[in-house]
């Protein structure tokens, strides 16, 4: 197999590094866990670069034509000096993160859209803790990625672990408390997004929200809403859709 590197995007000390590829005949990202680079504080940082891809392997494969998680290419180890490196080669996006989306001023300027960008990766978790038993545990905006068409997948699932659901899917009102916080620091939400968190997350679809748990709900403190970027609004969003996926 024969890989051509065509940007870095995230290198130098850490848990891992990211690259975008030429793989056959698209473009991917390849996240590459090389322990020479590897930050840990275990002792072995070998043992720990394995283990750690290992666990996300383990849940791409889980999770494979779920549509919640980006397209994955496969695992793969290489053998460099005398270590091995590991890497796994999934989905490219060009948008990058929901977290970058926000931070380059790409944000679609309608209220509903950005709605509905929240709504679906809250959706599209829940969706997987219920029908998997399998809890993200770092259910951030940085490992959000939007795709052209609005959807939404997650990804880096280097922390993963299981999880039994009940019988019907705990509001995440309930669950996850103050993530959503992170949507309206962004920008994302807007506005009174306690009310659109009861809109959107209490009903039929999902457990009883007791009156104690709303309650502390609502105690949640505001989070701060300064996020200025001078790109345009919709420099991203509407750009045009590649000839190739990921291109």
């Amino acid at each position: 197999m024969r890989l051509e590197v065509l940007q870095q995007l995230r290198v130098g000390e850490g848990r891992w590094q990211i690259l975008r590829v030429a793989f056959e005949d698209t473009t991917v990202a390849a996240k590459v866990y090389d322990p020479l680079f590897f930050d840990s504080e275990d002792d072995d940082p070998f043992e720990s670069a394995h283990r750690s891809f290992s666990h996300e392997v383990s849940a791409y494969t889980l999770l494979r034509g779920s549509g919640s998680t980006p397209e994955f290419y496969g695992s793969f180890r290489a053998k460099v000096d005398r270590r091995f490196v590991y890497f796994v080669l999934i989905e490219f996006f060009p948008l990058g993160s929901l977290r970058t989306f926000a931070f380059s001023g790409s944000l679609p300027e309608d209220k509903e859209t950005r709605e509905s960008l929240a709504s679906s990766a809250i959706k599209t978790e829940t969706f997987i803790v219920q029908n998997f038993g399998i809890m993200h545990v770092d259910f951030k905006c940085r490992n959000i990625f939007p795709r052209r068409d609005g959807s939404v997948v997650l990804g880096d699932w280097e922390r993963w672990r299981k999880w039994e659901p009940p019988g019907k899917p705990l509001s995440p009102i309930v669950r996850l408390r103050e993530m959503p916080r992170e949507f309206v620091e962004l920008g994302i939400l807007q506005g009174d997004w306690k009310s659109w968190m009861e809109a959107t997350f209490m009903g039929p679809d999902y457990a009883e929200v007791t009156a104690d748990e709303l309650k502390e709900f609502h105690e949640l403190t505001e989070p701060l809403t300064k996020l200025k970027t001078e790109a345009s609004p919709q420099q991203v969003w509407r750009e045009e859709r590649p000839s190739k996926r990921g291109t």
